[in-house]
């Protein structure tokens, strides 16, 4: 470590952002104790309720400290707290072999208002990760037409009614016969991501894959 760095950790140290424990140089964001505890979700498996959808695979499980992560990107506008995850998500890319079916990368998109309120959409930020490493294109495709309740206010069948007919596809060319990644943030009961993806192939698409960056345990 440099001089000049060595000074600046010592002027303005850094805090993890769960615990509030000094960092130290190795570290960034999160501390190795609040970081050590993140359950990697085995992967892909194939639910029998997200008949649109070849694969589906998410990094890992929506619990402790990893619903404190999201709540602090969603609500507290830290999204910088997902450049932490690059590289772990990027090996777990390389260990499932994800990529090597997929023409494009698209991601489930925000209602206009919602997107205006956050000024940012998460599952956007998750899907440049791999369309950046793997230089395949990334296509904001979908468009959330209908503005819904949140889905946590119901169980599984109400979530499907919530969503169905809230999007359309924004370019049918773009997508007619090509296998698409969609990409969202949390997995829980998949209705979000299967209408997506049943969107998709009615506008052309050839092939649909999901991955998420959580899934709920």
């Amino acid at each position: 470590m440099n001089i000049f760095k060595q000074l600046l950790e010592l002027i303005y140290p850094a805090f993890c952002q769960i615990c509030d424990l000094k960092l130290n140089s190795e570290e960034e964001y999160l501390c190795h104790k609040c970081l050590y505890p993140i359950r990697i979700s085995p992967s892909p498996f194939y639910p029998k309720s997200y008949k649109y959808l070849q694969e589906v695979w998410s990094w890992a499980i929506y619990e402790n400290i990893m619903k404190k992560c999201i709540h602090l990107v969603k609500y507290k506008q830290k999204d910088y707290i997902f450049n932490l995850f690059k590289k772990p998500l990027i090996e777990f890319f390389e260990r499932n072999s994800i990529m090597k079916n997929v023409d494009i990368i698209t991601f489930v998109p925000l209602y206009s208002s919602k997107l205006r309120e956050r000024t940012f959409n998460q599952a956007e930020i998750i899907a440049k990760v791999p369309a950046s490493y793997y230089e395949i294109p990334l296509r904001n495709l979908l468009q959330k037409t209908i503005k819904t309740l949140p889905q946590h206010n119901f169980d599984k069948y109400k979530r499907i009614e919530n969503v169905k007919g809230s999007f359309t596809v924004e370019d049918k060319e773009i997508i007619r016969k090509r296998k698409i990644l969609i990409v969202d943030d949390i997995l829980t009961t998949g209705a979000t991501i299967n209408e997506c993806s049943k969107v998709l192939l009615e506008a052309g698409a050839k092939k649909v894959y999901g991955f998420t960056l959580l899934r709920g345990g």
